[in-house]
């Protein structure tokens, strides 16, 4: 057993084989083309330095998993988080973005393996990262994580009504960035997929009280459609036994 102080110390260290031999399991099963990364969060209440206070969560103390999932709902590989220690791949790209790399190892490379991810995980700096190493990938993205990119203001896509969107294409690396504005403006990043074809997708208005259809690009089609495999994950995983 390492001592804390060294780098390479793991919390896990007393259950670290029984980890690595579900994860080599998991390996031999052959991956989807659609993948996401997301967070699973197990329910605990016992004693242990992993164990996490979560306030927006239905069960507040919990441990964090950070998870590959196929589109099917099929875990590939994963992280329990432990804190500074979770990845040690320092790819520059921050914990969220090293998190990301580390579960997609396993993927085969430039073979169109499509990873989906949310703005906790999501910058310009990941999908260019993920494109060179041969995996093409599309994610929600906060704003600040796109310096120099000027996308139109919430304000201006509102007057123009939902369904409207604004684009910038960084063409070095082909990098698409896009705002949808819904109830509420969405901001997204793309290494393969781009505006067209826009399509009528359902959403629910309040005003009206019944469903309408809106203008949907189609990165906004491909994402909704591929990026709930770990929570479908977590759904099953809840279904009680007949």
């Amino acid at each position: 057993m390492k001592q804390r102080e060294d780098p390479d110390y793991d919390k896990l260290f007393k259950v670290r084989p029984f980890v690595d031999k579900i994860k080599q399991g998991f390996s031999i099963i052959e991956p989807e083309e659609y993948h996401s990364v997301d967070e699973l969060i197990i329910p605990f209440k016992g004693h242990s330095s992993l164990k996490q206070y979560v306030k927006s969560k239905p069960h507040k103390w919990v441990i964090k998993v950070f998870a590959g999932a196929g589109s099917c709902g099929i875990v590939y590989n994963f992280e329990i988080y432990r804190g500074k220690g979770t990845v040690h791949n320092d790819t520059g790209l921050g914990i969220s973005g090293d998190i990301v790399i580390r579960l997609v190892e396993g993927l085969p490379k430039y073979k169109n393996f499509k990873v989906f991810t949310d703005n906790w995980f999501t910058s310009y700096n990941l999908i260019t990262a993920l494109k060179n190493y041969g995996i093409l990938a599309i994610g929600t993205v906060r704003p600040t994580r796109l310096k120099g990119c000027n996308l139109k203001a919430d304000s201006e896509l509102k007057k123009q009504g939902r369904g409207s969107h604004n684009y910038r294409t960084e063409t070095e690396r082909n990098i698409i960035a896009l705002k949808w504005y819904d109830n509420k403006s969405v901001v997204l990043a793309s290494s393969y997929k781009g505006v067209s074809p826009v399509e009528p997708v359902q959403r629910w208005s309040v005003g009206e009280r019944k469903y309408i259809y809106v203008p949907g690009p189609d990165i906004i089609k491909e994402y909704n459609r591929s990026m709930g495999g770990v929570d479908l994950h977590d759904m099953l995983d809840r279904i009680p036994p007949p």
